[in-house]
């Protein structure tokens, strides 16, 4: 059975550019758990019996009914008596939990209900893993293999898990997870007595991998249960359900009440070691903490979402114990992609900047910002925001609409708690550093004050001695390189206020320098080790490729021409992995987050019934909605005609639209400069030199779009009224989208976003499409204006326009219930409802005009 589905890290392509790199402890460690899964086909019903061994011998069981698909911690007895048949018997360390992978159909689709397929079931199980560091008294583990059991029986099974793209998607999830840096703990169902015993009278039973340890403490006093997502699971301890990345797959465990046969897993990057000096006595931890939200690759999650979730938000929390006093302190950091709405689409040869996608003061900026303040608030009790963007490039942007975003956030209410208690923005760019140390120097007026001033945690014996004031939340474009190297410096500053919680050393103790001798200077040079492995694997995990910075993170070299070379060829090769090939691991991540498909039993017997019975469960709105267009041959609309009739049209019914939306072509003269001017860098650049005396004797004012944009926009403000506000508009050489909507439904448009391909000769912008898509309640909407191949004879380039800008044309926002992102990308004809229109140049054929002008004068017999 496992053999089926086994796979090998090898012959992936692209897939091995993000492979994690574990650090094996070590120190004493226990190994990993004993788990075993065997198949017994009884008279009544073929079941999985799922046995846990503990490292006393003792044994339990769990068993899973095939067809019910119900589980038990009661073994099922064979009511014959007749002996049983025992299957293969697959040997593991822990159950992720059950993910389900299918091709459902929604309602409406052409398949008869007897051909409607239904998700199936498999049981992800953990085959192998290494220790990596010793946290609370608890192994932690790297998961190094895993296997997917399907649990649906031969005569259940359907055509699509036989068929190869199944089969292909299982050994990618399966990929994924072997690489992807999970991590697991022992659970103290699974500790040895004598572990357990050290527990007596302590709260350190609370303190768990899945959560920074003042949030435990918070939790397991019941301190913000309604606002926090941490939550106290019987044997885990305290779990952060925004790391824990298998969250999604244990429904059916938690329906049964057997959340204790779940092993939790988090994504992000875990190393340990002992301190030389101390011996045994003092451990030290690095433990990063990847969201699960908003987590996949650099080109498809940027900034925020509605729901306050950041790209690639991290945890860090650097942690020294001495196991011996149930002693230890901890120090945390964060990191998440700028707050905003916004986009980088096309990478670093295209030439695109980061691009805001709405107004500072726009409502949905400002509550989507509003929410994620709120939770760091919730989570951390305060927080200083650091940001990391250069004011000098393509960044420049981005960095003033973030700080005018969170300036408008703070005066709408003063003295909130949710809200940062600074702002601070560094330019690390403009910091010239050959060494480590050189950096650290550079950047301690900045930081060391701040750092040290929010002082730590501190517990010991079952006691509190200190609290964290609160964090540093860092941001540079990515989160990656620049931030990683600021975060190492942050907690470099604070390794003596650990060392002084743990009465070690004096925080005063060689403070100008950073530079302590003894073993704090060790430890200095150790966590430094950590924070390169760290920023490497988080680099993996969301660009694909190593950190940039790696090379010359430590003391002992300068960054010299190889390691430039090595940071060129990083950048290269995460460019391809992130735009053309990542070897399938964003659509197994995707599946493995459960982003694509319903990923529970109970979630799939809802969809079934849901399918079957949709008018029972759906309530409908009515939304009018206005789309005009029309190809302006080069002028401005409204300032020689009379609009209003066009874009205020009266109504028999006297329904105001809701929403008007507005594609022009030909906004600008389509002459080669204008056409040039507008296209992508890479795909012009030949181009660009070929016209270049050209361009600057016919070269428009650089002002002359932007003036045309604000007049056009006046002329339909001024028709439309007051009622009425833009939400987005975008310019596309002689394309121009201009979306309004009317005020009454400005709160309930969510997921905001706009793109736009270039399909002319060469990849030249004359031809092309703009969409702009938004979630309106439940309901997601795309409106795409294009304009295609003009002329009679060129209908076969018309469709060649058409499949360009369907498959090109893409999202980075979640899919509508039904349809499915493909590479993690949602495209335009993947929403509820899709509304394409331009000036798409298809034309009657002279024939046919004759036939039509014939039954027009009713010259019925002439035809």
């Amino acid at each position: 059975m496992s053999s089926e589905y086994a796979t090998s890290a090898e012959g992936w392509g692209q897939f091995n550019a993000g492979v994690h790199e574990f650090q094996q402890f070590e120190g004493k460690a226990n190994p990993p758990p004993i788990l075993k899964v065997k198949c017994i086909n009884t008279k009544k019903n073929p079941v999985f019996e799922i046995t846990r061994i503990s490292p006393e011998g003792k044994s339990a069981c769990l068993s899973l009914d095939r067809k019910t698909f119900q589980l038990s911690t009661k073994a099922v007895p064979d009511p014959t008596g007749a002996p049983s048949q025992v299957g293969e018997i697959i040997n593991g360390h822990g159950i992720m939990g059950v993910i389900r992978l299918g091709d459902d159909k929604p309602p409406g689709s052409s398949s008869s209900a007897s051909e409607t397929r239904v998700a199936e079931a498999y049981l992800v199980m953990i085959t192998k893993a290494i220790p990596v560091a010793v946290l609370h008294s608890r192994t932690v583990y790297g998961v190094t293999g895993a296997t997917l059991i399907p649990v649906s029986t031969p005569f259940t099974s359907t055509d699509w898990s036989r068929s190869v793209q199944a089969r292909s998607l299982i050994r990618n999830i399966q990929k994924y997870i072997e690489t992807a840096g999970f991590y697991f703990s022992e659970s103290t169902l699974e500790l040895p007595n004598s572990t357990k015993q050290s527990f007596a009278g302590d709260a350190s039973p609370a303190f768990s991998l899945y959560c920074h340890s003042q949030g435990s403490i918070s939790s397991s006093a019941g301190k913000k249960a309604a606002q926090t997502p941490v939550q106290n699971i019987h044997g885990w301890g305290a779990v952060n359900m925004d790391f824990m990345w298998n969250a999604h797959m244990v429904q059916d465990f938690k329906v049964a009440n057997c959340m204790g046969w779940v092993t939790p897993v988090i994504q992000g990057c875990v190393v340990g070691g002992i301190l030389p000096g101390y011996g045994a006595k003092l451990h030290t931890s690095l433990v990063s903490r990847r969201s699960r939200h908003r987590a996949g690759s650099r080109t498809t999650d940027r900034g925020i979402n509605s729901n306050g979730q950041t790209a690639n938000f991290v945890e860090t929390e650097v942690i020294i114990q001495r196991p011996e006093k149930q002693e230890f302190c901890s120090y945390v950091v964060v990191r998440g992609s700028a707050p905003l709405f916004w986009d980088d689409r096309g990478g670093v040869l295209v030439g695109t900047k980061p691009t805001p996608l709405n107004k500072p003061k726009s409502p949905e900026a400002q509550d989507a910002l509003s929410k994620h303040f709120s939770a760091l608030t919730n989570l951390y009790n305060s927080f200083c925001v650091l940001s990391l963007l250069d004011p000098r490039n393509d960044e420049c942007l981005l960095k003033e609409t973030m700080e005018k975003a969170i300036q408008i956030q703070t005066e709408q209410q003063p003295g909130a708690s949710n809200r940062p208690s600074e702002y601070v923005h560094m330019d690390s760019n403009a910091i010239k550093f050959k060494r480590y140390s050189e950096f650290v120097s550079a950047v301690e007026g900045s930081l060391l004050g701040r750092s040290r001033a929010l002082g730590c945690f501190h517990f010991k014996a079952g006691t509190v001695k200190q609290k964290q004031h609160g964090v540093i939340r860092v941001n540079c474009l990515d989160c990656v390189n620049r931030t990683n190297l600021s975060q190492s410096a942050i907690c470099q500053f604070v390794v003596p206020v650990l060392f002084e919680a743990l009465g070690l050393a004096s925080v005063n103790v060689a403070e100008a320098e950073l530079k302590p001798e003894g073993n704090e200077r060790v430890f200095e040079s150790k966590l430094r080790e950590c924070w390169v492995l760290n920023g490497d694997n988080i680099s993996r995990q969301y660009c694909g490729t190593r950190g940039a910075s790696a090379l010359y993170s430590n003391d002992t070299k300068g960054k010299g021409v190889s390691d430039m070379i090595g940071e060129a060829k990083k950048h290269m090769t995460r460019l391809y992995v992130n735009k053309r090939d990542d070897g399938g691991r964003s659509i197994a991540q995707e599946m493995f987050l459960g982003s694509q498909f319903g990923l529970s039993w109970e979630c799939d017997m809802r969809k079934r019934l849901l399918m079957h019975q949709w008018n029972q469960f759906v309530q409908y709105d009515m939304l009018r909605v206005l789309v005009c267009t029309w190809n302006c041959n080069g002028q401005i609309i409204g300032e020689k005609e009379d609009i209003s009739s066009w874009i205020k049209p009266q109504l028999a019914d006297k329904v105001s639209p809701k929403i008007v939306v507005i594609g022009l072509q030909e906004f600008v003269p389509l002459n080669a400069a204008n056409i040039i001017k507008g296209s992508s860098e890479d795909k012009v650049s030949g181009f660009k030199k070929m016209f270049k005396r050209e361009s600057q004797k016919n070269a428009p004012d650089e002002n002359v779009d932007d003036e045309r944009l604000l007049r056009t926009t006046a002329q339909v403000e001024k028709v439309l009224g007051k009622d009425y506000s833009p939400i987005d508009k975008k310019q596309l050489v002689g394309l121009f989208l201009i979306v309004f909507v009317h005020k009454s439904i400005a709160k309930s448009i969510k997921e905001p976003e706009i793109s736009y391909c270039s399909v002319g000769e060469f990849g030249l912008a004359n031809k092309g499409g703009v969409g702009f898509r938004c979630r309106i309640q439940e309901t997601t909407m795309c409106f795409l204006v294009s304009h295609l191949a003009a002329h009679m004879q060129h209908n076969a380039k018309r469709n060649e326009h058409f499949h360009s800008i369907s498959n090109e044309l893409a999202f980075n926002a979640k899919p509508s219930f039904w349809n499915c992102p493909v590479d993690g990308k949602t495209f335009a004809l993947g929403h509820d409802a899709t509304i394409w229109f331009g000036d798409l140049n298809y034309r009657i054929e002279p024939a046919a005009r004759s036939t039509i002008r014939k039954s027009e004068n009713c010259a019925i017999a002439k035809i």
